[in-house]
């Protein structure tokens, strides 16, 4: 179902619900301004029946290359890239944020990787240093568990996801790149965030090489990685079973890594929104001062007095809306009618502007 808010609504709900600036079980539509001036949007997707007494979680994803730009859609539609979060059974357990920020152009990175100077390479761009000021204000809005922020990505995501390891190890409780790369392989500072990595065996846009290598030096140092290699739609395993990895993540393992045999670029994500265990395990990691720590059965939102970090609140005299509200922001309402009766998403395509 799809539903068009208008902005006098919205300035309505603020007035009752200083704390919250948009209706719950959407997605609105923002921006905000990166370092060099320039707008990125982006979209928010605000659970159902959000309450100050609890604490969420809140995912962020990054879109591949062909999703750039400034329709603040296409990064929302494309590439399943919402396909888990937006199932109904998803979002009654979890009730998790999901953000999904709009890279403005191709000539800008997640990751700097073909642009920025030499010691740049690896590391965060400006649109994913954007992206994580946007963070940094959602949770002065909304009620959000600061130990449970999670990122992940495809492609040109993937290879942003990778470089926010490396940017910001200390802030994300897990990560899923997804047919991503990084170079610098520096394993004191990407084993900081427990990670699932995916990749198509025989990926010819970003070839798993560089995965691969991670992969190696991770265990080279000692740290044991889960490594599942399979065929399409998790068959015919060739390292650990399956049975063997539904029990590694219920036992808290930190760091997969799954590759599709034979898989081509867009296998690398495929495989990772199709599997039943992935959320499970996201949703399993917390991080609190850098320090990571797993809880089985991956738990909901939690009580806000169970010695999470504090969330600050407003008076609703000194309420403002950390985004301004422009007419006829369009809103959006998916849920398991999204997708076919084979599991495949169908186009959902989003209301226009008014």
């Amino acid at each position: 179902m799809i539903r068009i808010f208008r902005a006098a609504a919205l300035v309505g709900a603020l007035s009752a619900y200083p704390i919250f600036s948009a209706p719950s079980d959407s997605c609105q539509a923002s921006s905000i301004k990166m370092s060099d001036g320039k707008s990125m949007f982006f979209r928010l997707y605000v659970p159902k029946g959000i309450s100050t007494e609890k604490r969420y979680p809140l995912v962020m994803m990054m879109h591949g290359i062909g999703e750039c730009g400034s329709d603040n859609r296409v990064q929302v539609d494309r590439e399943d890239l919402s396909k888990q979060w937006m199932l109904d059974s998803v979002k009654t357990k979890y009730q998790a944020f999901v953000l999904y920020p709009q890279c403005p152009s191709s000539s800008y990175e997640w990751g700097y990787f073909n642009t920025g100077t030499a010691d740049q390479k690896g590391y965060a761009g400006l649109p994913a240093q954007a992206a994580i000021k946007v963070i940094a204000s959602l949770i002065k809005v909304y009620p959000i568990d600061t130990t449970r922020l999670y990122v992940g990505g495809l492609s040109w995501g993937g290879i942003g996801t990778e470089a926010i390891m490396m940017s910001y190890p200390d802030k994300f409780a897990a990560a899923i790149p997804c047919a991503g790369e990084n170079h610098l392989n520096t394993v004191s500072v990407m084993t900081k965030t427990p990670f699932w990595i995916f990749h198509g065996g025989s990926d010819g846009t970003v070839p798993v090489g560089d995965d691969r290598a991670l992969i190696s030096a991770v265990e080279a140092a000692k740290i044991d990685v889960s490594q599942f290699v399979s065929g399409a739609n998790m068959a015919n395993p060739t390292a650990i079973s399956v049975d063997s990895l539904r029990k590694a993540v219920a036992a808290g393992q930190k760091y997969l890594y799954s590759e599709i045999t034979g898989g081509d670029h867009g296998s690398g994500w495929h495989a990772a929104w199709d599997s039943p265990i992935l959320v499970p395990w996201i949703m399993s990691k917390s991080k609190a001062l850098g320090v990571s720590t797993f809880t089985w059965p991956a738990p909901g939102p939690r009580s806000a007095t169970t010695g999470l970090a504090p969330h600050r609140t407003q008076s609703a005299s000194r309420a403002k809306p950390v985004f301004g509200l422009r007419g006829g922001i369009p809103v959006l309402e998916v849920s398991d009618r999204a997708y076919s009766t084979t599991g495949k998403r169908m186009n959902l395509i989003l209301p226009q502007e008014r």
